[in-house]
């Protein structure tokens, strides 16, 4: 996916949480807009107690994730 589509999401206000998928499966839920930073390159997902680095690319689909905090494993 293009960091300018993850941004979209990023920059929403009022900011509504959502979903990451990547292609490995792992799903990631920003829950603040602080918790992601996306470059050309990367993309920084920061949580509670863990971290993870991936390339936009590997973004397979972006939802809506109300109610919804931290990493969902598959």
């Amino acid at each position: 996916m293009k960091p300018e589509e993850i941004r979209r999401h990023l920059l929403r206000r009022p900011f509504s949480p959502f979903e990451i998928t990547i292609l490995d499966g792992e799903r990631y839920v920003i829950g603040h807009p602080e918790n992601l930073v996306v470059r050309e390159t990367y993309v920084f997902v920061a949580e509670d107690t863990d971290w993870a680095i991936f390339h936009p690319d590997s973004v397979v689909s972006i939802r809506s994730a109300r109610n919804a905090r931290g990493r969902v494993r598959r």
